[in-house]
Parts: C-alpha cells; structure tokens; sequence
C-alpha cells in the first residue's frame, strides 16, 4: 500500500518542494541570497588583515573554525571555507608553535598566493569554488546549465586575478600605513564584478542568442489581411485562365525577378482569378497540423482553403473500412487531452469538444523479461515498477516524481500562452523559466537515457521506459528526454482514442473550418506553388483552377514541398542543400486482421520480441497490437473485433517502388505471413479467428501522405552542437509556411495541434481570447 508520504511526493505541485529541499521548485527561493554567502566566507580574511598581531590571526583562525564546523554540520562544505580553516591553523603552527620568522615576514604575499592557487585549482578541476555559492540561489536542477557555469568561471577567474594582483602588490610595496590600501583594490573590484556580473552576464547572454535566433529567420512580414480583404473582395475582370501573366509553365516567375514582399505578388494576380478562388490563407494538406492552423486562422475571420489530395481529411489521423470493420491508417492514440493539453484546448476554444468523445485505453507491456500490464494511476505504476526492482526504489521513486514535475511544469502556463507550451521569447521569460519550470528545464539537456539512467539502472525498468520511444521514431534511449516529457501524460493522465476512430478528429476540424467560411477541398492536390515577384501568390491546383492567397501553409512533406511544389531554382543554395541533408524517419509495416471474436487483448499492447521468429527475413523488431473495437465496439460487427500490428522499419517506399507488381504482392503476402507469426506468439489461435487481413508498406504510407521515403514521422530533425534543430516553419520564401510533423515540436497528434497553432499565432497572433463553452 503507499504511504501517505509517498502519495504526496507524487501528486505534489510542480512548484512546491520535495521534503529537505524547499529552494529546489519555488521561482523565488534564495534570490541572491547564495552570492551573498560569499561574505561571510571573507570575514577570517578580513580580520587577518586589518587587526593587529597576533589578535588577526586569532580571530581568523577562530571565525574559520566555527564556520566550517557550521557547514560541516550542515553537510554544505564549500571549497573555500575548507581552504580558509586549513591555511590558518597551518599558519597559527606556524606562527605561535614554531615561531617562523620567514612566515611572519612573508605572511601577505602567501595569504594572497594561497588563495589565488585554491581559485585557479577549483577552476582547472572544473568546478569554480564561488559555484557553491550560487547553487544556494538556484534549483539543483540547473547547477550543471552551461550559461549558470560559464557565469562563475567568470567570476571565479576575476577572483583569482584579484587574489594574484594582492600578491604582487605584497612582494613590491614596503610595509607601512597605507599598505592595506595597495593590496586590496583587487579584492574590491572582485567583490563587485561577483554581486554585478550575475545580473548582467546572463541577461546579456540571452539577449545575443534570441537576437542571433531571430536574425536567422527570414526576415519577411506577414500581408496586411485588412488592406487584402479589400482588394479581394474586387470584381473579376476577363476570362478565367490558369497561367497567369509573366508566369512559366510550372508555376514560377522569370529568372531575374526580384522579390518586394508586401501585396504585390497576389495583387497580380488577383483580378484574373474569380472571386470563389481568392482566399487569404491557402492550407496544403488536411493532417492535423493543417486542420489545426486553418480553424484557428478561420477562427480569427480569416477565409482559409484546405487543399487535400484524398477523399478524406487527416492524413495519418484517418480510418478506413473493410468488410464492417473500421481500422486506422496510424494513428494509436492521442496525448495533449488533459485539462491542460493543447489537443483539449484547441477544441475548447473552437466550441467543438462536445463533438467528441475521447475512451481511455488500456496498456500491455510484453518484454523478454516478463508481461505487465499498466496501471492508470501514476501512483500505481510508480510502486509497480518499484516492485520490479525495490533496490532501487529511491531512485524509481525520485525520478518518477522529477518526471511528473516536468510534466506539469510544461503544461503550468498553457493557458495563458496561446493554448500551447513553448521556449520562452523574452529576455525575461529565458532568465524565469529556469525557476518556474526547472525540472523540465533540466529534462532538455539529456537524451532519454542519460535521463533515466541519472536515478535508475535497473535494465528492465529502462526498457520498460523506452517503449513509448517509439511513437517517435526509432532512436530509442537517443530520442531526447525533452521530447518525451509529454508522452508521460500517458501514465499520468491516460492515452486516449477518439470514439469512431481517429477520423472523427480530422472531421471535427474540417467542420470547424467550414463552419468558420472556410473551405476543405477534398480530391484536391495542390499542382504549384504560384511566386510572383519572390513572393507566394497562390496554387495551381491540378484540376486547372488557380487559387490565390498572400500566404500558403504547407503541411505536407518539406520535400514535396519545396522540390515538388516550390521548385529548387526559387530557393537559397544553402537551404536547398539543407533540406536534402535531413534523413526521413522511420516508415512501418501495419497488418489489419478483422477477427470473428475479441482478440483477448489489452486495447494497447507494446511488444519487444525476445529474438527473431525462424523465417523472418524482415528483422521485424518491437511492435505494437492495438484493438480499437474493444474500447468502441461500432467499429466492429457484433461479437467480432479488429487487430493492427504495427512495426516500425526503414525500408524504404522507393525500395518497394522499384519491385515489379509481382513481386511487390509476393513481398507483401510474405511479410503477411512473417508478421501473422509474431500476433500468434502473442496471442496464440488467433490466427483461426482472422476472416480478413491486408498488409501495409512503406509504398503504401507513401501512397497516401506523399511523405519521403513513406516516412511516418516525417523529416527527422538535424543533431548537433546546438542540440535538436527543426526545419523554421517560416521559410525563405515570403508568405509560405511549414506545418505537421517536421516542423518544430515533431510528430504525433498533440505535436501538429502544437505546430499548427504556432503557425497560425504567427500569421496573425490572437487578441483576445475566445474559450466557447
């Protein structure tokens, strides 16, 4: 049973502190109260310095003393006051014990030497003895932060320099009055840079970084919707036509043109295309990411157009139907459905969340190392897991209440930020964030196992957290810990699957933006993106109807985009070669069975095989079981179920493009067959039970996305030194916008609802808001 003590710790408020450690969460603990400690530290020195002998170097030692014993009791040793006691009980030896005539003489100059070499040695051992002090004013959390160690380099080293020039100045001043007023000018100076550096330093630090960030990014505005309604609101002069004046064949302008931004692009265009297809924003793609800026934008009076290839909106978030039953094409199930969540938010303040209904699902593990099945209590799942390994129940315990922290640190301010969570845009929100949300902060500086493995090292408990690491992608520990803080609402608050499939949530956003003036034109792909003047002006549309618009948001693939739709000749060299670069995620290999009973599983069922089945040429890996028709039992005949297995694989779409149709149809009745023996390992008869079952490939995501490489995750984003870059979801070109995916924060429901709303706050930012009942 949990104790209430243990119960408190893992429902606590992110912003209160974890018994015996107060500072650790509250933004305004300790506020300069640890540098202000670095005085006392001096008060030995001091005395050692302005009392005469023999009583400076009594009440030196006496001070040092009774300060390290404090410390010490405290368990706060610090480098300095160690230092301190120790250089004056060596120096009282050697002044009342031994006499020492050459101390006596030279007892300046190694008091400064002394102090200079412990600040040097502190600073190569890479830990600056005046970071002991700071850490009083900050949360563990961030003791290790780049720019809060780069600060007391800075003023450790002003420290030593201070203490080497009091050395120097002993050796050649004579003895005498004003001696004092010669050696510590240094001291002085030391002293201020330490109280005035913190507050400048970072402040300025930050600065040049949002300034370099925002340099960066093109540099374009958006058009002034007000002076475009105007204009497009016109007459429609002559005859429709598609190519427009000074236009080539493939949509784009002539060599040489020069872009001038503002409405001079559309504005060419705008009197030869009717009326019905003058638009403000035109929306490539009707995936969530889409869906999600289009019925913000139309929200906000925009008239958007969503340009969608299928007959369905949705891209991933669709289902279809064989034979009665209803299946997925990939999505599992959604986060970001809290209170707080961004996928909650979008349909409050849309005045749709009574449109749907959200069933919370069940989870299976299977591993190698046994079978568990998830609690739906985050306390549960905590003592569950002690369980498994109470060796470590410490650190289990901590880190589960770090994680939940976090958790609810990046969703605290939500409300009051667009309905989104997001980096800090200020000076002032960089320097709080820090403060307000240090668990989270802290998680961004990781990758997921170097997280995990910082409390825990039990091997099962870390595979059993990394299995969720594959609803993004395939990197495993290497997926950065930031990037699944949000997945932990799994646990903490529940995955969830819309009643009646994933497609309800495209439908829903789809009928909001009509219900808003917009349009969703289904069977619709988008042929061009039309530039005049450098500039977005509007699509071709491959059914020979031009439409124009002073912005574009793409949600489709980046490739597609800008190779396909832009055409590399009207891009920066850089960025062209930029985008080649980014490698495409992780495809899949999914397998709809439509059973005659229920499959006799858990609606969620994450496997990781113990090694490969005997005839598995496909190195299939861990995968996933998911029953919908147990949580909603419409999407299935009565008494039957259905069964997906889905796989993650890097075989590529172009890899099966190449195959004759033969061979294609032989490969997929194989890895039917192959992935058939994985679903009887888990269940096993249910083969017996299977009265239809279809196979998808790479080639077949592809099919339905045009994603590169049939990608389900999108573009991946660049690694490095500057640590996760996404593609801006502004572009070079004036008026054309990323959404979905492969933009900033990545794949999955809760991340497109997070890109697209970006997007839209971007183009045109909210004035008030607007949450319907």
């Amino acid at each position: 049973m949990t104790s209430g003590r243990e119960m408190g710790r893992l429902n606590r408020h992110p912003e209160e502190a974890p018994p015996g450690n107060e500072t650790a969460y509250r933004p305004d603990a300790g506020r300069g109260r640890g540098m202000a400690n670095i005085l006392p530290a001096f008060v030995p020195w001091i005395l050692y310095w302005v009392l005469p002998a023999p009583w400076g170097l009594t009440g030196g030692l006496a001070v040092s003393l009774i300060l390290f014993w404090r410390l010490w009791r405290r368990r706060q040793q610090k480098i300095m006051d160690g230092f301190t006691a120790a250089f004056f009980l060596l120096a009282a030896g050697l002044v009342f014990l031994l006499h020492a005539a050459w101390f006596i003489r030279w007892q300046n100059v190694l008091a400064f030497a002394a102090l200079a070499a412990m600040a040097l040695f502190s600073l190569l051992a890479g830990s600056p003895f005046t970071l002991q002090y700071a850490r009083e004013d900050w949360p563990p959390q961030l003791w290790t932060e780049p720019l809060f160690v780069a600060t007391n380099i800075h003023i450790t080293l002003a420290w030593t320099v201070a203490f080497t020039y009091g050395a120097v100045m002993a050796i050649i001043l004579p003895a005498g009055p004003w001696r004092l007023l010669y050696l510590h000018p240094g001291t002085l100076a030391a002293l201020a840079f330490t109280i005035i550096w913190p507050r400048f330093y970072p402040r300025r630090a930050i600065a040049i970084r949002l300034h370099r960030e925002k340099s960066l990014r093109p540099q374009w505005e958006n058009p002034d919707f007000e002076t475009w309604r105007a204009i497009r609101e016109e007459p429609f002069q002559g005859t429709e036509i598609c190519r427009l004046p000074d236009q080539d064949a493939n949509g784009t302008e002539p060599a040489g043109a020069a872009p001038t931004g503002g409405l001079s692009a559309p504005l060419a265009v705008v009197h030869r295309v009717p009326s019905r297809d003058r638009f403000d924003v035109i929306v490539i793609g009707a995936g969530i990411g889409g869906l999600t800026a289009a019925a913000r934008l139309a929200d906000r009076g925009l008239k958007v157009c969503v340009l969608e290839k299928q007959h369905q909106p949705g891209g991933y978030c669709t289902s279809f139907v064989r034979k009665g039953y209803t299946f997925d094409g990939g999505v599992e199930s959604i986060s970001g459905c809290g209170p707080n969540g961004p996928v909650t938010l979008l349909l409050e303040e849309l005045g749709v969340r009574q449109r749907i209904r959200f069933h919370r699902h069940q989870q299976r593990y299977c591993t190698p190392m046994g079978t568990l099945d998830i609690p739906d209590n985050y306390i549960s799942f905590t003592n569950l897991l002690v369980d498994l390994a109470p060796q470590e129940e410490e650190g289990i315990r901590t880190l589960m209440a770090e994680l939940e922290a976090a958790y609810h640190q990046l969703y605290q301010d939500v409300k009051s930020t667009g309905g989104i969570p997001g980096p800090p845009g200020t000076v002032e929100e960089a320097l709080r964030y820090p403060r307000t949300h240090p668990d989270y902060y802290l998680a961004t500086r990781y990758t997921w196992g170097e997280y995990i493995r910082r409390r825990v090292r039990d091997t099962f408990i870390f595979d059993i957290l990394t299995l969720l690491t594959a609803y993004l992608g395939d990197r495993g520990p290497d997926t950065p810990a930031a990037a699944m803080i949000p997945l932990m609402g799994y646990y903490i608050e529940g995955g969830v699957y819309p009643a009646g499939g994933s497609q309800r949530l495209a439908d829903v956003l789809a009928d909001a933006v009509r219900e808003r003036g917009g349009e969703v034109r289904l069977n619709s792909p988008a042929g061009r993106i039309i530039l005049k003047e450098g500039r977005v002006a509007g699509i071709y549309v491959h059914n020979d109807t031009c439409l124009v618009a002073p912005v574009v948001i793409s949600n489709a693939d980046p490739r597609q985009t800008f190779f396909q739709l832009v055409g590399k000749e009207n891009l920066p060299r850089p960025y062209t070669g930029r985008v080649e670069k980014l490698r495409p995620s992780p495809s899949a290999f999914a397998l709809y069975m439509a059973l005659d009973r229920p499959s006799g599983l858990p609606e969620r069922t994450f496997v990781q095989p113990a090694g490969r089945l005997p005839g598995d040429s496909l190195g299939i890996g861990g995968f996933v079981l998911i029953s919908n028709a147990a949580l909603d039992p419409e999407l299935a005949p009565p008494g039957a179920a259905d069964l997906t297995m889905i796989t993650l694989t890097r075989l590529s779409a172009e890899h099966c493009a190449c195959m004759a149709r033969q061979d294609y149809l032989a490969f997929k009745e194989q890895l039917t067959r192959i992935m058939l023996d994985y679903v009887e390992e888990v269940a096993p008869g249910i083969k017996e039970h299977i009265v239809h079952a279809e196979a998808a490939t790479p080639r077949t995501f592809y099919r339905y996305t045009w994603n590169t490489a049939g990608a389900i995750y999108g573009l991946e984003p660049e690694t490095g030194a500057q640590g996760t870059q996404w593609l801006d979801r502004k572009t070079p070109i004036p008026g054309l916008w990323l959404t979905g995916a492969s933009a900033w924060p990545g794949p999955g429901i809760e991340a497109v609802v997070i890109s697209g709303t970006a997007v839209a706050d971007e183009i045109m930012p909210r004035k008030i808001k607007k949450v319907h009942p």
